[in-house]
């Protein structure tokens, strides 16, 4: 855990251990601004490199032609950077995602210094990083009248050709927190929810973090 002292200044943190879960939880927030209630803003980027990796090509290019479309706000280079950081420091496999109510819904697993996984929601696309393999599924729109503001799958091929996408054939899923909730159940072998995930309301399992250390 001291190694997290190796974090850049401008990131604070808090590591918690979940107690029914068994898993540590690190909050990161800004170090000039704290939060008094965790796990409630972004990973602070100012000093995470943005750019990834070359073994992670097909993922930098997908990211620039979704910039370009303004599709890319809920994809989070910070956080595929701040997770392979982490997971450099302190040896563990580490799950980092953000999700909220509205547009963020992203998860990446790290595991040995490697993107093992990579999931999440850019308008009507999931994207689906796995075994270095950048997959695409393209969601139907629940009304007909949001058909006009779907991606143009032609031109993405021809922008990215190293990325395979799907038919369009999946219902674009409403589910709160969706993408997190899946990743989690995955990374952490459980069903049990933490974090208020798939919940409006605010988290029920407070009494389970237990505070162990903080910058």
């Amino acid at each position: 855990m001291n190694r997290l002292d190796e974090l850049p200044a401008s990131i604070g943190w808090r590591v918690y251990h979940h107690q029914s879960a068994d898993v540590y939880l690190i909050d990161a927030y800004r170090a000039a601004k704290p939060v008094d209630y965790p796990f409630q803003t972004p990973v602070p980027a100012t000093d995470i490199p943005l750019e990834l990796s070359e073994n992670l090509k097909s993922l930098e290019e997908l990211y620039q032609y979704l910039q370009q479309h303004d599709a890319a706000n809920s994809f989070k280079k910070s956080y595929i950077n701040f997770a392979l950081l982490l997971n450099q420091l302190l040896e563990l496999p580490v799950l980092s995602f953000i999700s909220d109510d509205e547009e963020w819904d992203f998860a990446v697993t790290v595991q040995d210094g490697f993107v093992e996984r990579l999931k999440c929601r850019c308008d009507d696309l999931i994207v689906d990083y796995n075994g270095g393999q950048t997959n695409i599924q393209p969601l139907v729109p629940e009304f007909e009248e949001d058909a006009e503001f779907l991606s143009d799958l032609e031109a993405l091929h021809k922008a990215v050709p190293g990325v395979a996408i799907a038919d369009r054939n999946v219902p674009w899923e409403t589910r709160l927190h969706g993408i997190a909730i899946e990743e989690w159940k995955r990374f952490a072998s459980t069903e049990t929810l933490i974090l208020g995930l798939g919940s409006f309301d605010p988290p029920e399992d407070e009494s389970d973090w237990r505070l162990l250390r903080g910058s």
